[in-house]
């Protein structure tokens, strides 16, 4: 499996979309829309909200990693943001999950601030460039305790995207 980081509005799953249509033997799935067929918040989230949901991410997550294994990418985020500030969402369930690579969408200020204007904003919302300096150093980090590759591609960048999770694939094999 696959993780694909970002702050909300990086553009995530445009990168995703746009590799999938030339790679259909992926399976995507995004970490919101299993929120959201659980009946689960996606804004606002208190802490402990923030918590539950990665719960159910993992547990939904694990069953089709079974399935799919190393052509499984996850669309989701390293730091979530609650009304109460940043947290980290790598808790150790995942750890437990086949993960073979992480990579952290990202992009130039005005591209987030564009993409962000518009959007729901949590409640104590840091500047876009803050969040994303603290989503490359969760997936990371992330990525190093649980010792797999990681990789900082900038939005957009198939190319990039696709040299990166065939890298993972070739260090998981």
């Amino acid at each position: 499996m696959i993780v694909v980081t970002g702050i909300s509005g990086v553009g995530k799953t445009f990168t995703i979309r746009g590799f999938l249509s030339e790679n259909p033997e992926f399976r995507y799935v995004r970490a919101s829309e299993v929120l959201a067929e659980h009946g689960l918040p996606t804004r606002d989230l208190t802490v402990q909200q923030a918590a539950r949901n990665q719960e159910v991410i993992m547990a939904s997550i694990s069953r089709l990693t079974v399935l799919f294994g190393s052509r499984l990418i996850v669309d989701g985020h390293a730091i979530v943001e609650t009304v109460d500030g940043p947290v980290s969402a790598t808790a150790d369930v995942y750890d437990t999950l086949a993960i073979t690579g992480i990579v952290t969408i990202t992009d130039e200020l005005e591209q987030l601030r564009s993409r962000r204007r518009g959007k729901p904003v949590p409640v104590r919302e840091l500047d876009p460039l803050q969040l994303q300096m603290m989503e490359i150093a969760a997936s990371s980090n992330w990525a190093g305790r649980i010792k797999v590759g990681f990789a900082e591609v900038k939005s957009g960048d198939l190319a990039a995207f696709a040299k990166s999770l065939e890298g993972f694939r070739r260090r998981s094999q």
